[in-house]
């Protein structure tokens, strides 16, 4: 009797094993410490968002700042290439190819450390000028932890 109840024992501790292990673990992959699972990658939301926000940046410095500040043809430069690199990794991101795009987001973050250098005490905020430049600065590095590279520091 007590090696029946001991076989038993073994044996319901082996099934166990068998299919709840497996089940736990598969559970604890997709618990969100990946950091994007394919089911929430939703890449394109995130690049036309800081795609707007740069154009309204963009907007903003051409409509009220470009003509008023020194050296505003290097800055003009690097918002234009900045943008260019948006419209690059707009076309590349893809929702069901995670880290397709990484490259040109890599172009994007670093002609926007460019801009950020430029912008660095510059501005007032009469205009929210710096708020904007904050909100791309922020959908960027956003964008960065996503694809797992390193944003764009406040300086």
């Amino acid at each position: 009797m007590k090696n029946q109840k001991m076989r038993f024992a073994i044996a319901a501790t082996a099934m166990c094993a068998t299919f709840c292990l497996p089940i736990t673990a598969n559970a604890q992959r997709h618990s969100g410490r990946n950091p994007i699972s394919r089911e929430k990658w939703e890449i394109h939301r995130f690049v036309d968002s800081a795609e707007r926000d740069s154009n309204t940046f963009r907007h903003t410095y051409e409509t009220r700042f470009e003509k008023n500040i020194h050296r505003h043809e290097e800055l003009t430069k690097s918002i234009q290439s900045m943008d260019e690199a948006f419209e690059r990794l707009r076309g590349e991101a893809d929702d069901r190819h995670p880290w397709a795009g990484k490259e040109e987001l890599r172009d994007v973050i670093q002609e926007a450390k460019e801009v950020n250098r430029l912008m660095s005490g510059r501005f007032n905020d009469r205009y929210n000028f710096k708020d904007q430049w904050s909100t791309v600065r922020s959908d960027i590095n956003g964008l960065a932890r996503i694809y797992g590279l390193s944003g764009i520091s406040r300086k």
